[in-house]
């Protein structure tokens, strides 16, 4: 399966894409929460990439592609889309290519560009993020997260989703 080659920040930007697809109740995990994730895990990656985007400006703009409804339990299972399998498939490719064990960030993000129908691939374009900068990160994805560890995990979620019931 998918989550047995992520990463531990993979693991929860994956998760973090779950509690945003519930708080907006949606039927379906799908790439523009991943991007939710991926930019709380790791608020320099998008940088680093060229683009200038945050969580929480991702998060405001989701009204484009989904209508709102009532959140969803947090112990509720959400399917993720199509497109997102499509993207961990991608991404595990992409991984193996570039001689890493795991999917990192880098790999998830790099994927997300290879498809322009991708919402998370259209926001990024939007920021300024480019393909060609995101591969270059992703091709020491161990050491560039490494250089990241001080991520804000342990600080809880409250501050991406603060009406959440976590």
């Amino acid at each position: 399966m998918w989550f047995d080659r992520m990463s531990q920040r993979a693991g929860q930007a994956v998760f973090i894409a779950r509690i945003s697809a519930g708080e907006i109740g949606s039927s379906v995990i799908d790439t523009e929460d991943l991007l939710v994730g991926i930019l709380y895990m790791d608020p320099t990656l998008v940088p680093r990439s060229g683009g200038q985007l945050t969580a929480q400006e991702l998060l405001a703009s989701f009204d484009q592609w989904r209508t709102v409804s009532p959140k969803l339990n947090t112990s509720q299972d959400i399917p993720v889309s199509d497109g997102l399998g499509r993207l961990f498939e991608r991404s595990i490719s992409l991984a193996d290519e570039m001689g890493s064990d795991n999917v990192q960030l880098a790999h998830l993000l790099l994927s997300m560009m290879m498809d322009p129908e991708c919402h998370a691939a259209i926001a990024l374009r939007k920021a300024g993020s480019a393909p060609e900068a995101i591969r270059h990160i992703a091709i020491e994805p161990d050491a560039a997260e490494a250089q990241t560890a001080d991520f804000r995990w342990h600080h809880g979620l409250q501050d991406l989703f603060p009406n959440s019931e976590m």
